[in-house]
């Protein structure tokens, strides 16, 4: 079945295209798709989270989302971290960081769908492809309707198709992530995308501090994310690997270092979800406090 609109409403047409309780959505391999998706298939690359940069189905599919319950009182909640400047009575100017509490409705976290796009071949074809599980269609219908709207996003049409893919997870290859030039200043108006300079310029202030807090102790490799991994960086250390990200609602997480590169093809939600996280960090008032504690200690962690 071909698509061809802006976005979908409703799922309900789609049962009649579940075969063996799967559904598989995509577009022709051409390289106009493979080139706006940014498979890269001279680096061997298979699979792909698609970028949040997309739109907001990729960024609801790749980082989740927050949803404010407006039916519910107004409870005091973290907003910022923000430099606060003051004088004394002498005139002596000091500054720090303070946390911005603010009455709010309160929200809840949708958890990302994390749905990958792969390059699969049947009938000596090549096709980008999601193949979604489906064995509850009245309860999935919600992740039906975000895949397909997600595929309309990117390529503004796809197809439902019948035929059976299949995909070897043992020659899956990700590239999430770009190497930096040594010894280079990280800017994150350099590195940023677009909806990051939306934000107000305390945000960007707070963002750009960590950045500088982690680069001070000289990490001997540090990469910036692409794809579905938008907004990191990995600041790769001798014995540990710190995952840094400016938007709201992440933190820093902390990782071996020993295994960097099986970590680096690991999907998102294989990673952040791994035995591999060694610590976890709230962008709070204190996060300062308690990355610089983590490094200066880290030689007694292993």
């Amino acid at each position: 079945m071909f698509i061809s609109k802006t976005k979908i409403k409703n799922a309900d047409f789609v049962k009649a295209f579940i075969k063996k309780g799967k559904l598989y959505i995509g577009v022709p391999a051409d390289d106009i798709n493979i080139n706006k998706l940014g498979i890269d298939i001279e680096k061997g690359e298979t699979s792909v989270l698609p970028s949040p940069d997309f739109g907001k189905n990729c960024s609801r599919n790749a980082d989740g989302e927050w949803i404010i319950d407006k039916s519910r009182k107004k409870v005091p909640r973290h907003v910022n971290t923000v430099k606060w400047k003051w004088r004394d009575w002498a005139g002596n100017e000091y500054s720090d960081w303070r946390d911005i509490i603010k009455e709010c409705y309160p929200k809840f976290f949708v958890e990302p769908y994390l749905q990958e796009i792969h390059l699969v071949k049947n009938s000596n074809k090549n096709y980008l492809a999601s193949i979604l599980d489906i064995n509850d269609f009245e309860h999935q219908k919600t992740y039906i309707k975000q895949t397909i709207n997600m595929f309309l996003e990117i390529f503004e049409y796809c197809f439902l198709y019948d035929n059976n893919f299949s995909i070897d997870i043992n020659h899956i290859k990700r590239c999430q992530w770009e190497f930096l030039p040594p010894d280079e200043k990280i800017w994150i108006t350099s590195h940023w995308h677009q909806r990051m300079k939306e934000r107000n310029e305390n945000c960007d202030a707070f963002y750009q501090f960590r950045l500088d807090t982690i680069s001070s102790f000289s990490p001997k490799e540090t990469y910036i994310g692409d794809k579905g991994m938008t907004g990191y960086f990995a600041f790769v250390f001798d014995k540990f690997c710190i995952f840094e990200n400016g938007k709201y609602g992440h933190a820093t997480y902390i990782t071996k270092a020993d295994n960097w590169r099986e970590l680096s093809q690991m999907t998102k939600k294989e990673l952040f979800k791994s035995k591999n996280i060694l610590a976890k960090f709230i962008h709070q008032k204190y996060w300062q406090d308690e990355i610089k504690e983590f490094i200066y200690q880290h030689d007694k962690l292993y």
